[in-house]
């Protein structure tokens, strides 16, 4: 099954995400951006903290599919 990628701009826009995400997730720090991954819903899946604009942005969603494999 295919891991699912997220990504928010602010903590809050993933605060509740991050407390559903059930026990054992591990937080890796890549360039500065936070990448929570662990187990949501039944499925794999990376809560990324990009922050606040499109560089930002897409440089998180580059590390989400190359370092940490997410294809959706």
């Amino acid at each position: 099954m295919a891991t699912i990628g997220i990504l928010a701009a602010l903590h809050d826009e993933i605060a509740s995400l991050l407390m559903a995400m059930e026990p054992g997730a591990v937080t890796h720090r890549i360039g500065q951006r936070d990448y929570h991954v662990g187990v949501l819903s039944g499925r794999k899946c990376v809560l990324a903290l990009a922050r606040v604009g499109k560089v930002a942005a897409a440089a998180s969603a580059v590390t989400l599919i190359r370092a940490k494999r997410v294809i959706r």
